[in-house]
């Protein structure tokens, strides 16, 4: 392939991220959205080469989609959701191996602004309409409002002028605010603080301090003016989490199991027109999620996906870090992994700030430099 065509093989993305974001039907995707994405992530990931695999985050990732494939063979679970979720996960891992490249890892962050921004502007329109907590495009005001944060972990890092940069980040922070997702607010201060201390900038410096200031007041009234009487609910909705997973030792109760699982575990709500009328299927965290839904196996495959995650973005910046606490944040509070655009986004944003792997030095390639 040429230079040229090398350079531009990957903008495809970018318009991908946009389709995925503004025509999602909630959760899920239409599918001609869908099959888009996945032939584009086949294609891409096809080309990116053997030097992409030897990245120790995809090739933990591999493991656990093998694993959960397994699991959902020898588990009692719904067909149709289990196929769904592994093949999801099956599409952000081709993601993941996608942004291996480095001229692709560029479309990929500028893929992830784009739809975050898309989300943004759709957030802050429903709020300003309907003066109410918005959705999003996603029909989730937590999964709509991580899409949100990672443009915002990845706004500064874009190859374009400093007013720009700021603008992006500007448009990313009112989404947030809009969205009052808790674990957003959270990350949007944790995003803000790395790239406050990179100190590369000033005006990126300043930036990032308003964005913190600005999300701190947003949790704060959040805190304060949310009289929702199921705000603490959550607490409980992981006490099921933890009792299923320890149900269904040692191999969980496997991909699209989980609403059944859970049922037998359910918790009474008082003032109801009837006890159980709440079904807890989901696990609300995607980190608890995981010794619940893949069992002991499933454990220790995600433990050495995040420290092999944790060491390759020890070594990058402000935008690395960024990108890491902004899905850390969020998927422990939410479950929004399983939702299609937001697993896609959040392995673009990360397979962009990863390590580049090195390409393989053929036998006498630096004799034959040294003689030149």
């Amino acid at each position: 392939m040429r230079p040229a065509a090398l350079k531009l093989a990957a903008a495809p993305l970018v318009a991908l991220a946009a389709a995925w974001t503004l025509a999602a039907d909630g959760p899920a995707l239409r599918p001609a959205v869908a099959v888009a994405a996945v032939a584009a992530a086949l294609a891409l990931a096809w080309t990116s080469g053997a030097g992409a695999w030897r990245r120790g985050p995809a090739l933990w990732l591999t493991a656990i989609l093998a694993w959960a494939a397994l699991d959902a063979v020898l588990r009692p679970v719904a067909t149709f959701a289990a196929a769904r979720d592994v093949a999801a996960g099956a599409v952000a891992l081709g993601l993941l191996l996608v942004a291996a490249r480095p001229r692709a890892a560029a479309w990929g962050r500028l893929a992830v602004v784009t739809g975050g921004a898309c989300a943004a502007v759709w957030m802050v329109t429903e709020r300003a309409v309907h003066g109410v907590r918005p959705g999003g495009p996603f029909g989730n005001p937590n999964g709509s409002a991580t899409v949100v944060l990672l443009a915002l972990a990845l706004a500064p890092s874009l190859r374009v002028a400093l007013a720009a940069r700021v603008s992006l980040m500007a448009l990313a922070a009112a989404g947030v605010a809009a969205s009052g997702s808790r674990a957003a607010l959270i990350g949007a201060c944790l995003v803000a603080a790395a790239w406050g201390l990179a100190g590369r900038r000033r005006a990126l410096a300043v930036a990032a301090g308003a964005v913190a200031a600005a999300a701190a007041l947003g949790l704060a009234a959040r805190l304060a003016l949310d009289r929702d009487p199921l705000r603490w609910e959550r607490l409980r909705i992981w006490g099921v989490v933890a009792r299923v997973a320890v149900a269904e030792v040692p191999f969980g109760c496997g991909p699209g199991g989980y609403a059944d699982a859970a049922l037998a575990h359910n918790f009474p709500r008082e003032g109801e027109f009837a006890r159980y009328a709440r079904l807890p299927d989901l696990p609300e965290s995607d980190l608890l999620a995981v010794p619940a839904v893949l069992g002991i196996p499933g454990v220790a495959l995600a433990v050495g996906l995040l420290v092999s995650v944790a060491a390759a973005v020890r070594r990058r910046g402000p935008a690395a870090w960024g990108v890491a606490a902004a899905i850390g944040a969020t998927s422990a509070v939410n479950s929004q992994l399983m939702v299609p655009a937001v697993a896609w986004t959040a392995a673009l944003a990360l397979g962009s700030v990863l390590d580049r792997p090195r390409p393989a030095r053929r036998p006498g390639a630096g004799r034959g430099a040294q003689a030149a």
